[in-house]
């Protein structure tokens, strides 16, 4: 409730930090403007899109959202998570993977045949093809993007943000 957050921050003096139902950076500056909090903590809206922080901090710092990055760039995050989930936890870390996939995938044109064999597999050089072969896909159907964005589905895009910076 961010007007109870508000309300807070007007009777305190010390630092408040607010968060809930941050996903965009523009709800980010929003609130912040709106509830005069000190900060933000960010949860859900983070989840499969860890190019958030970077591109709220652009937006707070020079007023420019750079938009979110490309299908197969998010393709390619998703892909090094798994790697490094994998490498520091193994077999078990690629389960809880699955969820992570879906908020990465979600919104994504052509996504939902990935998603389903993604949820079906334990397997780390499936999971990697399935991604690979999505990859490959999203390249080759460049307009897949395009048209579901002019249909008001899927992540806006901006210029390519490399995998390096988006964490």
């Amino acid at each position: 409730d961010w007007g109870a957050i508000a309300a807070v921050k007007r009777a305190v003096s010390i630092p408040v930090i607010g968060n809930g139902d941050l996903f965009t950076p523009q709800d980010i500056q929003w609130q912040l403007g709106q509830s005069g909090v000190d900060g933000v903590m960010l949860g859900r809206g983070a989840m499969g899109n860890p190019w958030l922080f970077s591109r709220a901090l652009s937006l707070l710092r020079d007023g420019r959202d750079p938009g979110a990055p490309e299908a197969r760039l998010r393709v390619a995050m998703l892909r090094r998570h798994v790697l490094h989930a994998h490498q520091r936890r193994g077999v078990a870390a690629l389960a809880e993977m699955r969820k992570h996939a879906m908020w990465y995938l979600k919104g994504l044109p052509g996504s939902s045949e990935r998603r389903a064999r993604l949820n079906a597999t334990l397997d780390l050089g499936e999971i990697l093809g399935i991604l690979d072969g999505y990859v490959e896909w999203l390249e080759a159907n460049p307009d897949a993007e395009a048209r579901d964005r002019e249909a008001g589905f899927g992540a806006a895009t901006g210029p390519d943000c490399s995998c390096e910076e988006a964490v």
